[in-house]
């Protein structure tokens, strides 16, 4: 069987030799290719900077803006009291209950009993039931525990 020898025709050579010599060829040479590899690599790190140097010239101020004219003010008294909800208040078995209609029709009802957070009731689509809500929101709520704290 034949021992892998990493330095050809060296056996006679003392161990500390065969180190150094394979240190030697483990090195990187400076050969044509990895010279042309560094050329390269510096002419495109110039061109992008070059590139860069060029596109942050500063671009040419725009034209001459004219002001808008002012805008007219409402008129007084347009409001659209068709559109503005009617808010009944009525007081019964220790909670309060606030109806907001707009053209006759229910929008939302909300409860406020004397002991508890106050809730809102939404009419569906159909009319005959009601959703209940913590708040008028419609939005996504986000839960805000304490998970920590120092």
């Amino acid at each position: 069987m034949r021992r892998f020898d990493p330095i050809p025709n060296a056996r006679h050579r003392t161990r500390g030799t065969q180190a150094a010599a394979l240190i030697k060829l483990m090195t990187v040479r400076k050969s044509p290719m990895n010279l042309n590899f560094r050329v390269r690599l510096c002419a495109a790190v110039a061109a992008v900077l070059l590139a860069g140097i060029v596109l942050a010239q500063t671009a040419p101020p725009p034209p001459k803006l004219e002001p808008l004219p002012e805008a007219a003010p409402p008129p007084v008294g347009s409001t659209d009291e068709e559109l503005e909800p009617q808010v009944t208040i009525t007081r019964r078995q220790g909670e309060t209950v606030e109806e907001a209609r707009v053209n006759g029709r229910l929008k939302w009802v909300r409860v406020t009993p004397v002991h508890g957070r106050s809730y809102y009731l939404f009419p569906d689509p159909s009319g005959q039931f009601y959703i209940r809500r913590d708040s008028n929101e419609t939005g996504l709520k986000v839960p805000l525990w304490v998970l920590f704290s120092f």
